[in-house]
């Protein structure tokens, strides 16, 4: 839950002025996280903070995992939003 609050609040300081969710959204994550991990592990929990940081329903998303990395010195996760 702490999660997705914080992936809700990042979600709508980055999101661009007048961005509107089409039928379809393409979210694309890039996982280069401490340790190995499934890669599907965490897309619900991301999928349900965008969608409530966008203010949208994550019905229409289309969820998927580009990159799952171990990275100990630089941990982080990327994700690409696009209109479909």
């Amino acid at each position: 839950e702490a999660g997705q609050t914080e992936v809700g609040w990042l979600a709508k300081v980055a999101r661009p002025s007048g961005w509107e969710p089409a039928r379809r959204t393409i979210i694309e994550v890039a996982w280069y996280t401490t340790r190995p991990h499934d890669s599907d592990n965490g897309l619900k929990a991301l999928g349900d903070g965008l969608a409530i940081g966008l203010g949208c329903n994550d019905k229409g998303f289309l969820m998927r995992a580009m990159t799952n990395e171990v990275d100990k010195a630089k941990p982080r996760t990327i994700v690409s939003l696009t209109n479909a």
